[in-house]
């Protein structure tokens, strides 16, 4: 199979800028960028809450908090202990929690099968300062990539119960 330039750059997650033809990064800042325009004006949303307790106290009171709602935890990937089995070094300490309420993942399915694509959620947990920070992208980010107003109501829901579980921490 053939590509012409603005496949082969759309294939390999850039932008091809028409008026000079040639692929830029997708990641590029607007100033950067040959038009003055970023491709991708939308920013991703993300929320966060430092903690009082240590980072590995958050971790533990956040799967309970998180059992409390039906949030089951799927995955618990400590990422530097996993860049270290590679014979990788990262100074710092972040886990990777995937998270799911299967009532409302079933829910969300039902409403668009695509919502798969972002399924289970994901809460970070990272060391700052001495105390534990939990991140996440705001669901109703993540389901605005769908464009289905239907979802929504859904997902600031979900959202608003994963807020609440992360600040009871």
């Amino acid at each position: 199979m053939l590509f012409d330039v603005e496949q082969a750059c759309c294939l390999s997650g850039l932008i091809m800028h028409s008026e000079d033809a040639k692929c830029y990064n997708a990641s590029v800042k607007r100033s950067d960028h040959p038009a003055g325009v970023s491709p991708k004006e939308k920013k991703m949303q993300e929320y966060s809450h430092t903690t009082q307790k240590s980072y590995l106290e958050t971790i533990r009171v956040l799967k309970e908090k998180l059992a409390e709602k039906k949030f089951g935890v799927l995955s618990a990937i400590d990422l530097p202990e996993k860049f270290k089995e590679k014979g990788l070094t990262y100074d710092g300490s972040f886990t990777i929690l995937e998270i799911c309420n299967p009532f409302e993942a079933h829910t969300a399915l039902l409403l668009n099968p695509k919502v798969v694509f972002f399924l289970p959620c994901k809460l970070v947990v990272r060391e700052s300062d001495g105390f534990g920070v939990v991140e996440m992208i705001r669901p109703t980010s993540s389901i605005s990539e769908l464009g289905d107003e239907g979802l929504k109501h859904f997902a600031t829901q979900i959202e608003a119960t994963l807020i609440e579980v992360i600040e009871n921490v």
